[in-house]
């Protein structure tokens, strides 16, 4: 969905409320989550409808916006308008899809929205990782793709998302810097000590931060998420950063001119529904 017309939330919550409160309609973050969602939950035989956030204008909320949700974020916006609406039509059928993202480390999921609906993994791109995917990758587009490279990724990607964990417990922004220079290869193994000390160091030029203290509770989130699947809460963002930049140190010619976005589109087109119809999101969209 492109050029995108928008309208006050106000209004919006208006016509799912009152001027057509039987109206069913999915909310999601953005462009790559409309055309995924809204195509295969067709190809499942639902034609519910699907809307981007962004059709939703938040500007006249003012500082009405609650505190606990960032303004700026998509998900948040999903989590607020869902709220909304809900609470003013018990029966309402307006929907949201939000990232699972790192949620469950900074927040409690159970205050959620009984109509927000989450992936099953930490992020859509990690439903372009399936098996069958990757293996039609490696025939497809690239020998290169292979699953092993894929895993090393994905712990690589969560390693660096553990430091928006610790930025959304500390309610602090730390300023983002170029994971590729950490990331070593062709073994693909993540620097994540002197990553995080460069984080640190970058951050503490304007605020005051003790770095070592820092540093171990970083470490002590990365020690409780040892155990856990990095699928299930790395980046989507910081996976196709770092695997665009291993792919280009061993085939350089071939994606020299390959941007990230179009590394994620190559991915996401390439999913088939049938890779995906057992997930236990699309097994709840088709009976929406």
């Amino acid at each position: 969905m492109s050029d995108l017309l928008t309208r006050p939330i106000d209004r919006v919550i208006n016509l799912y409320t009152v001027l057509e409160p039987e109206k069913k309609i999915i909310f999601v973050e953005g462009k790559q989550d409309y055309q995924f969602y809204s195509t295969h939950t067709k190809e499942l035989g639902n034609n519910v409808s699907f809307s981007e956030i962004n059709s939703v204008d938040f500007s006249t909320l003012g500082l009405s916006f609650p505190s606990k949700l960032e303004r700026n974020n998509n998900r948040d916006k999903i989590i607020y308008l869902i709220e909304e609406i809900h609470k003013k039509n018990p029966k309402s059928q307006i929907f949201g899809i939000i990232d699972r993202d790192i949620l469950e480390y900074t927040r409690n999921l159970s205050e959620l929205d009984s109509n927000i609906l989450l992936t099953d993994y930490g992020c859509l791109e990690v439903y372009y990782l399936n098996k069958e995917n990757i293996e039609k990758l490696t025939q497809t587009y690239s020998d290169k793709l292979t699953e092993a490279i894929i895993d090393k990724t994905c712990r690589a990607a969560a390693m660096a998302t553990l430091v928006i964990i610790f930025e959304k417990r500390n309610n602090i922004g730390i300023p983002k810097i170029s994971l590729n220079s950490y990331l070593k290869l062709p073994k693909i193994e993540f620097n994540f000590d002197n990553y995080i000390t460069n984080i640190f160091i970058n951050y503490k030029k304007d605020k005051s931060i003790d770095l070592e203290k820092s540093k171990n509770d970083l470490y002590a989130i990365k020690t409780i998420l040892e155990s856990i699947n990095p699928r299930n809460y790395l980046n989507g963002h910081y996976f196709m950063e770092l695997l665009l930049y291993y792919l280009k140190s061993v085939d350089k010619k071939r994606f020299q001119h390959t941007t990230q976005e179009h590394l994620e589109d190559i991915f996401r087109v390439s999913v088939e529904t049938d890779f995906i119809k057992n997930e236990t999101l699309f097994l709840k969209l088709i009976q929406i």
